[in-house]
């Protein structure tokens, strides 16, 4: 017969036992944390040059506290979720490319990430941009197991001969793989590098295409090549560059091979353009360029390596009647096409040009995922329709002077951290031959 004694001190003894399993599984381990490694490499724009912010009156001073200073020089504002190495910050290597490379044994400890300023020209990155997008875009997973580290070794006024597969830049940035890994593993972590991103091409005159998009083939290959050796990781890191928007008739040629590079090469994605960014001179950005390249390559590496390639918005197919009517078609991230001429000003046609000089572009629509053009005339053989490839204006690039168009996408997905305004997609530069 069960008595209430018996019958309580079942009860007691299953409370006890749900309590126990409970401490129980509250003291299982905590999940790894994994650190996660973005490599940058290129010329000066990958080091953060002229990385700024200009005043009232467009002028630019170089000094803490003033308009000159970089935005994210606060160490502790990542904390321990976003880092470098001590004691550089995010620039490891910074060239000159003669000089030796930076030696595993040189990278000792990490910091909370924070960008510093040279006392020359070198100021904001496209890290902080980067890991303030990433950590957001954690918190709003419910992610707590991530840590970011951002690496970038590159060399100013370059071409790819000295970045690539031998040099000390490429070796630096090798270096730094190896070192991350033993750090993490000696704390407990997992490692993996998630992305390369190059930036590079003002310094290829008179480079070809052809050549340019073998150099970024190459260039992929051997940083994959080189990382799977020391992580291992299953899934090799993409590629990942920005379009050159800052060039001249001898560097025009850059542009265009980055694009067929997105197109064609299944490891190498292009972000996007950058001449909806505000320059310091002819080459080099401000700090809000390096704040929204961030924010927009974080996107991307995210999206592509969730399992789908990143696409810029880009045209897919032209159609040519054969006398003044042209159709293109674009690949849009988020519908509907827009011509923003508040964004970026009008450089004339919203950025159309046709090759042929004595035929002009009579008028820009927007049907749906097509831009219609017309001309004035029927062209010549051989000719191409060209957007925002003004190699004209070559001296002031950017969303007001320079080579540049006003044909974007209508993404709102997200809002940039320097001025609360959305990352639309801006269109490529492209050139599109005219063929009936």
């Amino acid at each position: 017969m069960t008595t209430p004694f018996k019958r309580s001190r079942r009860i007691t003894l299953a409370i006890l036992l749900a309590l126990v399993a409970s401490l129980i599984s509250d003291a299982s381990p905590p999940p790894q944390l994994k650190l996660k490694q973005l490599l940058v490499t290129g010329q000066s724009l990958s080091l953060g040059s002229r990385g700024f912010i200009s005043d009232e009156q467009g002028e630019v001073q170089f000094k803490r506290g003033v308009s000159g200073t970089v935005l994210h020089t606060d160490p502790t504002r990542f904390g321990d979720k976003a880092l470098a190495f001590a004691p550089n910050g995010p620039r490891a290597f910074i060239g000159p490319a003669h000089i030796a490379p930076r030696k595993v044994s040189e990278y000792v400890e990490f910091q909370a990430l924070y960008e510093t300023f040279d006392g020359v020209v070198l100021g904001e990155t496209l890290s902080s941009g980067f890991a303030k997008s990433a950590l957001a875009k954690d918190r709003s997973l419910g992610i707590k197991d991530s840590r970011y580290l951002f690496t970038i070794s590159g060399a100013g006024g370059v071409r790819y001969a000295a970045l690539k597969r031998g040099t000390s830049v490429f070796q630096s940035a090798i270096n730094s793989v190896v070192a991350a890994r033993r750090i993490a593993s000696d704390k407990g972590w997992a490692h993996e590098v998630i992305a390369i991103h190059c930036v590079h091409g003002e310094s290829e005159s008179d480079t070809t295409q052809a050549d340019y998009y073998q150099y970024l083939k190459e260039w992929a290959t051997e940083y994959q090549q080189a990382i799977g050796e020391i992580t291992k990781q299953p899934k090799a890191p993409y590629f990942f560059i920005d379009q050159l928007n800052s060039f001249t008739a001898s560097t025009y040629a850059v542009a265009l091979a980055q694009l067929q590079a997105h197109q064609e090469a299944p490891n190498i994605v292009l972000v996007g353009p950058k001449y909806q960014y505000p320059y310091y001179d002819s080459h080099h950005m401000l700090a809000e360029g390096y704040v929204k390249q961030g924010e927009y390559l974080e996107r991307a590496v995210r999206e592509t390596n969730q399992g789908v390639k990143w696409e810029p918005l880009r045209p897919t197919k032209i159609h040519y009647n054969g006398e003044r009517n042209i159709e293109i078609t674009m690949l849009v991230p988020i519908p509907p096409l827009t011509l923003d001429t508040t964004a970026v000003s009008d450089p004339g046609d919203f950025g159309f040009t046709c090759t042929d000089p004595k035929v002009s572009i009579t008028e820009v629509s927007i049907e749906g995922s097509k831009v219609n053009l017309r001309l004035s005339s029927k062209p010549t053989e051989g000719a191409s329709i060209q957007y925002a490839s003004q190699t004209q204006l070559s001296e002031s690039p950017g969303r007001m002077s320079g080579a540049r168009g006003n044909l974007r996408d209508s993404d709102q997905r997200m809002l940039s951290s320097f001025d609360h305004k959305p990352l639309y997609n801006w269109c490529v530069a492209f050139s599109l031959p005219l063929v009936n």
